[in-house]
Order: structure tokens, then C-alpha cells, then sequence
């Protein structure tokens, strides 16, 4: 295993230093003293930097909250060992094994402990397995191979919901956590990409779906029922619904590989906002960012 480390600020700012084991120490007035221990994928710093662990090019990154201290944690999924690594800022370093190669991670709260839950989809059988943090391990049939799926809580109970958009039909299947009911809703086309979040704020996550053949992301609003229409992006960028300004709304955003820029319609105030930050390649990765 190796430590890749970016510095940001500074008079290093931009430099890369790798370590494999031991003990490194960057810069001068700006030290920053890093420690590894490559044997139990350990790392502890004494002052900020950016730190990577390097990933298998196949690995899915699956950002959430699973020590429950209310911050991001960084974590991959490997499909080739059916493997969850977990970067916990309270918790530390975790290896996790769940799933197997072929599954679809499928991270949230389910048992609304405010931390994320790991869980996968399986497409050959239509499947998640849940291992929740603290009403254990859990698995339903829910959707077919082909379909999209999505997290979200859909009925605002604090509680993930299993949810998948079916392409060949335009149809959100939705089975509701609390009530079991089942949900449908006839929303998109087969080339839209799915998208959920709380757009309009009532605590409820939102059917959306963003075109690429005409760049417009359509919001079907849980509060209201009523449907909303935003041109933003090109075909080729990537939707990063997420909330950015803070203020309890999903905000509309887009990732555009071409240029590595971030651009976002704030709720708040309506203001557009562009930052540019990755390089060619990168994959773009706000905490609500579905696999």
C-alpha cells in the first residue's frame, strides 16, 4: 500500500511526496510531520494536508458520514474483493468486507442513527444486502437487472428508502422504509440520468432527472407535486446535486470534465457559481454523489 500526499497551501503548495512506511517531514516554517504505518493502514498527521490513499482504478467512491460525527468520511468500494475502505475522521482507517464483485454500493442511513449504513445491490438477483449500524444486517428484492438505483428519503421518515429508475420504461419504484408501501412514478426517459436530493426543502428527497440531450434537469417537487425545469449543463458534463450553500436545498450542480470546473445554481439566492477544481480524468465527488 502507498501514501500519496498533496500539499495545498504554502510555499509547497501543489508538491506530491509518497511514502510506503515511516516517517516524513515536508517543508520548514510550514512542517508537516506524517507518520504511516503501511502494515495497519495507519495514518496520522500533525498538521493539514490533503491526504490519499491510493485506490484500484475500479473502485467506487462512496462518501459518507459512518463514524456518526457528523462530518464526510472517505471510502471506496473494490468490486474486484467485495471490499469497503473507510478513511473515518473520528474512527480512522477500516477494511470492511460486503458484497462481491458485480454488486452496486448502495451507502445510507437506514436506521436513522445518523450513520451511513454500508449496503449493495445485487443486479443478478435484484437484491440489497444492508448492513446497518445498528439494527444489523437486512435484505430485500427490489428491482431488476438494468435499473438504476438510488437512495433517498423519500417519505422523510430520517430513513433511506430502496429505490431504483427503470430505463426501459421511465418508471421510479420506490419502497418507502416506514410503511413498506411501494411507490411508483413515471418520470424520465431511458437516457436520462437519475438524480435525487431535497430541492425544494420540505425534508422529503425529490424524483429528478437530468437530459443530456438538452441539458435540463426536471424536478418533480415532493412538497407540491408540481414539476420544475432548469437549463443547466452540457450533455457531456456529470450532475453533482448536493447542498453547497447551505441552506437545507439541494442545489443544482455540474461537473464538466473538459475544463474541470465546477458549476452550481445556488437555491439560497439563485446565483451561479463556478470553481474550477480535478484535473482531466478525475471523478467528481460531492458527499451526495451516487456511484
Amino acid at each position: 500500500m502507498k501514501l500519496s500526499l498533496i500539499i495545498q497551501n504554502g510555499s509547497l503548495s501543489g508538491q506530491k511526496f509518497e511514502l510506503t512506511g515511516g516517517f516524513l517531514t515536508i517543508g520548514r516554517s510550514e512542517n508537516c510531520a506524517v507518520r504511516f504505518d503501511p502494515a495497519n493502514e495507519r495514518i496520522a498527521s500533525s498538521q493539514h494536508a490533503f491526504i490519499e490513499v491510493k485506490s484500484a482504478s475500479t473502485d467506487k467512491i462512496v462518501p459518507g458520514d459512518y463514524d456518526g460525527d457528523g462530518k464526510t468520511d472517505i471510502a471506496v468500494f473494490r468490486p474486484s474483493d467485495g471490499v469497503w475502505y473507510i478513511l473515518g475522521s473520528l474512527s480512522g482507517f477500516q477494511a470492511k468486507p460486503f458484497g462481491v464483485n458485480g454488486d452496486i454500493p448502495a451507502a445510507a442511513d437506514y436506521d436513522a442513527d445518523g450513520k451511513t449504513d454500508i449496503a449493495v445491490w445485487r443486479p443478478t438477483n435484484g437484491t440489497w444486502y444492508i448492513s446497518q449500524s445498528t439494527l444489523g444486517l437486512k435484505d430485500y428484492r427490489w428491482g431488476t437487472s438494468g435499473d438504476r438505483i438510488l437512495t433517498g428519503d423519500y417519505e422523510g421518515d430520517g430513513k433511506s428508502d430502496l429505490a431504483v429508475f427503470r430505463p426501459s420504461n421511465g418508471v421510479w419504484y420506490i419502497l418507502q422504509s416506514s410503511s413498506s408501501l411501494p411507490l411508483y412514478r413515471n418520470f424520465g426517459t431511458n437516457t436520462d440520468k437519475p438524480l435525487t436530493g431535497d430541492f425544494d426543502g420540505d425534508g422529503k428527497s425529490d424524483i429528478a432527472v437530468f437530459r443530456p440531450s438538452d441539458g435540463n434537469w426536471y424536478l418533480l417537487n415532493s412538497g407540491t407535486n408540481s414539476l420544475s425545469v432548469y437549463p443547466f449543463g452540457f450533455s457531456s458534463d456529470v450532475p453533482i446535486p448536493a447542498d453547497y450553500d447551505g441552506d437545507g436545498k439541494t442545489d443544482i450542480a455540474v461537473f464538466r470534465p473538459g475544463n474541470s470546473v465546477w458549476y452550481r445554481l445556488n437555491s439560497s439566492n439563485g446565483a451561479f457559481n463556478g470553481r474550477v477544481f480535478g484535473q482531466s480524468g478525475d471523478l467528481p465527488s460531492p458527499a451526495s454523489a451516487q456511484p
